[in-house]
């Protein structure tokens, strides 16, 4: 029974790692600034939106999926999509 004034935790994605290699980013040191933090949605979203996230930041999603940051977008980290990024830069 959820009482009134109850609130849901917030959603987070927490970063897990780098795919490192095949992006490029201005500054690798850059990367670590971000190990280990946590976004609450909105804030990812909105970080997605400005691109301040570096391409290859793997993150675990609040349903537990690893995710991968690819330009302006979060996408699902799949063995198709690894497949995809070391074709695009063999």
């Amino acid at each position: 029974m959820q009482l009134k004034g109850d609130c849901m935790p917030e959603k987070t994605y927490t970063c897990i790692g780098f795919l490192f290699g095949y992006f490029n980013w201005s500054d690798p040191e850059d990367y670590f600034d971000f190990q280990h933090k946590i976004w609450p949605t909105i804030e990812l979203k909105s970080d997605l939106k400005g691109g301040v996230l570096p391409p290859g930041m793997l993150m675990r999603a609040p349903d537990g999926k690893a995710m991968i940051v690819m330009g302006k977008h979060l996408l699902p980290l799949t063995r198709e999509l690894l497949d995809q990024i070391a074709a695009a830069n063999s």
